[in-house]
């Protein structure tokens, strides 16, 4: 009896099929292939990376930086200046001293410089009499100080400290003492007493 050709090529397909899953030909020549791939291409190891990481240690922190030394801050101690140095100033020289006459004619005299003091002296009133003192350019009526006034000691004495302004003319003055209170004319004349002074530039 003669099989349909379609029932042959079944069992013709199941006959194929069937050997190839079959045949152990085929499986072993495609492990050498995956070996191969294996080989040719391997994977990182992780215990490689993390040997080496480990070898390589820790990135260092900021923290772990040597310290960076700061230089000490340049303290400016303040230089006081030199106190100055006081100034001496030189003794005044002592006043001189002149006396006095009742005439010009036997006044004594001094040389004074300007702006200079000195001590003009008498004696020969009452006690407690007040005696006046002038002092003007020689004879001329004009005054340069201004009048001054003091009382006779006990002994009918008088002393006038005369200070001259630093500006006075230099010239030739006349210093005169009299006492007027109560005293006629004629008697006021007669208490005059002088002295000359020549001032010279300071």
């Amino acid at each position: 009896m003669v099989k349909p050709p379609s029932v042959l090529a079944l069992v013709a397909a199941a006959a194929l099929l069937a050997g190839c899953a079959g045949s152990p030909a085929d499986q072993p020549a495609a492990q050498p292939a995956s070996t191969a791939s294996a080989t040719a291409s391997p994977t990182p190891s992780p215990v490689a990376s993390v040997t080496a990481s480990s070898e390589a240690g820790p990135a260092p922190t900021q923290e772990d930086a040597a310290p960076v030394e700061t230089p000490p801050a340049v303290i400016e101690t303040p230089v006081e200046p030199p106190a100055p140095e006081p100034v001496v100033e030189a003794p005044a020289p002592a006043p001189i001293v002149v006396g006095t006459a009742t005439t010009w004619e036997a006044a004594p005299r001094i040389t004074v410089t300007q702006g200079s003091t000195f001590v003009l002296t008498g004696t020969g009133y009452q006690p407690g009499q007040n005696i006046s003192m002038f002092m003007g350019i020689y004879q001329t009526d004009m005054t340069e100080i201004d009048e001054q006034s003091m009382i006779a000691d006990a002994s009918g004495s008088f002393s006038f400290t005369i200070t001259l302004a630093p500006d006075v003319t230099p010239t030739t003055y006349g210093v005169s003492t009299l006492v007027r209170d109560g005293m006629r004319p004629e008697d006021i004349e007669a208490s005059k007493q002088h002295a000359l002074v020549d001032v010279v530039p300071a």
